[in-house]
């Protein structure tokens, strides 16, 4: 079997831990595709009169589903409303949500974290072909960490436990409408990257959605979990500005302050659906280490997203 044929189909389960069948109508393109199952043995520890070990027996049976998605636009501007992008099923498994809005000339799509965590909300189903195997699992839910780095197209890499269905060959979907929308570059920014006002030279910055996701376990499920939740969340991130003057930008007595500033950058091209504007408005720095990019000072600089009852860690539009 080859790794790299392989392909993932996510669909919206109408109950918790129940399985909606996915199709090739739910694929999307996935860089690093891979799953493990992990069945969590019990290891017997008999006293014998030889000493011998007994089998392992299997218990609780889930599956982990790992990948990167491009983050763009459908492709579509469309005049009142807006497509939403096939991998939108990976944001909303990640606690995330999506609506569309209109405006004057085009459609677009926000995305946010939800502002509760997604213990009990909508659930999904995932089928994973890989080359003549299929991998079929129900109540899947995760994580995931938005990943920017210059000259690269923006990422977010993911992980999505849930129930195994069942395990078995079948032949490979064959996508239908799969978005092949060239995704568009960290760089020559339309809004520039920004941090509490100060355009920062930076040449990565991750966000990770920080999602607790815990197994919700049923005696009467098949191999014992119903599905997985998010229970928790602690988004945070990191970025890398280069040192400057204490007149250009203080880091020093920002930290100290204990400054919430925003966080903003909007890349894309233009007339081709393909725009991405990333905005967090209470963005903290707890602290910050020096260290050196290729003879560049850099401060390595953590990230809290912190957000409140009226707004929402980050938002990410796309038109």
């Amino acid at each position: 079997m080859i790794s790299k044929m392989a392909v993932l189909s996510l669909k919206a389960e109408t109950a918790e831990g129940v399985l909606s069948q996915p199709t090739a109508t739910g694929c999307f393109l996935v860089e690093d595709l891979d799953c493990d199952l992990d069945w969590d043995p019990d290891e017997p520890n008999y006293f014998t009169s030889t000493g011998r070990k007994h089998e392992d027996i299997p218990g609780n049976g889930s599956i982990t589903i790992t990948g990167k998605i491009h983050i763009k636009g459908s492709g579509s501007t469309g005049t009142t409303t807006y497509t939403e992008p096939d991998w939108i099923h990976v944001m909303r498994a990640c606690g995330c949500f999506g609506h569309q809005t209109t405006g004057a000339t085009m459609g677009s799509l926000t995305i946010q974290e939800s502002p509760t965590p997604n213990a009990t909300g909508t659930s999904y189903s995932g089928l994973m072909n890989v080359n003549g195997k299929r991998y079929l699992a129900a109540g899947l839910r995760g994580d995931g960490t938005f990943e920017g780095v210059v000259g690269r197209a923006l990422k977010f890499a993911f992980s999505l436990q849930g129930a195994v269905y069942s395990v078995g060959d079948a032949t490979i979907l064959t996508p239908s409408g799969m978005n092949t929308t060239v995704a568009p570059v960290f760089f020559n920014s339309i809004a520039a990257f920004a941090y509490d006002s100060y355009n920062a030279l930076i040449s990565r910055l991750s966000l990770s959605l920080g999602n607790d996701v815990q197994p919700n376990t049923d005696p009467n499920a098949t191999y014992g979990i119903l599905s997985y939740g998010i229970t928790d969340r602690n988004p945070r991130g990191e970025m890398d500005p280069r040192e400057c003057t204490t007149g250009t930008y203080n880091w020093h007595a920002k930290m100290l302050a204990l400054t919430q500033g925003a966080l903003r950058f909007k890349i894309g091209r233009a007339a081709t659906g393909t725009y991405v504007d990333f905005q967090a408005p209470q963005v903290q720095i707890p602290n910050y280490k020096k260290g050196d990019r290729n003879g560049w000072l850099v401060n390595n600089a953590p990230l809290k997203f912190c957000g409140d009852e009226s707004n929402a860690p980050w938002v990410m539009y796309l038109t």
